[in-house]
This record gives structure tokens, C-alpha cells and sequence, in this order.
């Protein structure tokens, strides 16, 4: 099964749609397994539409995680999420109890025989069992660390407009969509490293976040 390893959404949800075309015109068949880094929300102008559908995918056997955003939700920091309320018609700074409980569900890792994909970091040394949260979702990598977690590790978090950032063990596949740049799918290999990518630019080069 090809596995792709998706960036920072952000709201952007017609960019979203074209990737996953994009993805699904790459893969052989349907049966593919996305995984998502998190950052669902937020800046971008289409959250709930983000939201709905990741949710959808989640349900057919794809993987969610949860990004800061989302953990910043949860906690009642609506710092940024102007947009997303807008998008969710919901002015009194609370969003609707599906969208909550789901970000509640939602996993800080994921791990299979050849890599691991969090939103942000993990700490070497430990186990991903044994990360802590703060880690996960709030990390950021100078371009020049690796990860050493002895497998590859996929990321987003940190937004690098106009490139991939990748080393020999890591790839960071956040490329700033919301900001204008481009909206990120990891291809992996058998190996675990990235085989290639498929990418969608952004439609606004300035979104209002």
C-alpha cells in the first residue's frame, strides 16, 4: 500500500482537494494510506470544509493527527482561528461538539515498520511511547538537525515557503500553503524515505490569517 504523508492544511481546502485528485491520480489504485499532520484549521479561509473531510478520510482507513492548532483549540486559545470560526458560523468563540469531540480523538503519532510522523518533533531520546505532548506538537527543527528517531521521521509545524526541507532521516512537509506557498504530499518509499512529491500551489497568495 503507498503510503503519502500530507502537510499543514490550514483551511485551504480547494488546495486540499486538488492534492488529494493529485494523490489518488498517482496511486495505482485506491488503496492508498494517507496521513495527515495536523493543522487542519485555522489562517486559512475553509475550516470546516478542511475538517469535514479529513474527517471522512478518517473514517475510510486514513490517519489524522493533531497539530498545535488543534491542541490550541481544545484548550480555548482562539488566537488565530478568526477564519475558522467564520467558517464553522460560530461567533461565541466555541466550536460545535462533533468538531471537538473528533480533535479529542485525534492521535499525536503514528508509527509503522519504516517511519513516524508527528506534527512537529520527538526527542530521541525516547520512545514515541513515551513522548510528551508538548514535544509532538510544538517542536521546531533547525533545518540542519536530524531527527535521529532510527526510522524516517515525517513532520510539518515549521513553514519553509518556496522549498522541502529534508535531510538524510527527516523531512519536514509543512511548505506554507496558507502563506502562499504550497500545499505538500510526501510520496514514501519502500524504505520509508521520500520517493518523490506531489504538490498544489496556493490559489490566494495572501490569505487573511
Amino acid at each position: 500500500m503507498k503510503r503519502y504523508v500530507i502537510g499543514d492544511v490550514h483551511g485551504c481546502y480547494d488546495e486540499l482537494c486538488l492534492l488529494l485528485d493529485k494523490i489518488y491520480d498517482h496511486a495505482d489504485d485506491d488503496l492508498c494510506k494517507m496521513i495527515f499532520v495536523g493543522d487542519y484549521v485555522d489562517r486559512g479561509p475553509k475550516s470546516k470544509e478542511v475538517v469535514d473531510q479529513v474527517m471522512r478520510m478518517k473514517k475510510n482507513g486514513h490517519v489524522t493527527l493533531m497539530g498545535n492548532h488543534e491542541d490550541m483549540l481544545l484548550d480555548g486559545d482562539f488566537t488565530y482561528a478568526e477564519a475558522t470560526l467564520r467558517s464553522f458560523n460560530s461567533p461565541l468563540m466555541e466550536l460545535p461538539d462533533y468538531v471537538t469531540d473528533w480533535m479529542r480523538t485525534l492521535p499525536k503519532y503514528y508509527e509503522d515498520d519504516t517511519i513516524i510522523v508527528a506534527h512537529a518533533g520527538a526527542n530521541p531520546a525516547f520512545p514515541m511511547s513515551e513522548q510528551r505532548d508538548q514535544i509532538l506538537l510544538w517542536m521546531r527543527y533547525e533545518e540542519y538537525h536530524h531527527a535521529q528517531m532510527g526510522k524516517h521521521f515525517y513532520h510539518g509545524h515549521t513553514p519553509r515557503l518556496g522549498k522541502i526541507e529534508q535531510i538524510d532521516d527527516r523531512t519536514n512537509v509543512d511548505t506554507a500553503c496558507v502563506y502562499g506557498g504550497h500545499l505538500t504530499a510526501a510520496i514514501v518509499g519502500d524504505d520509508g524515505k521520500p520517493e518523490g512529491f506531489i504538490q498544489v500551489p496556493a490559489r490566494n497568495s495572501a490569505y487573511n490569517f
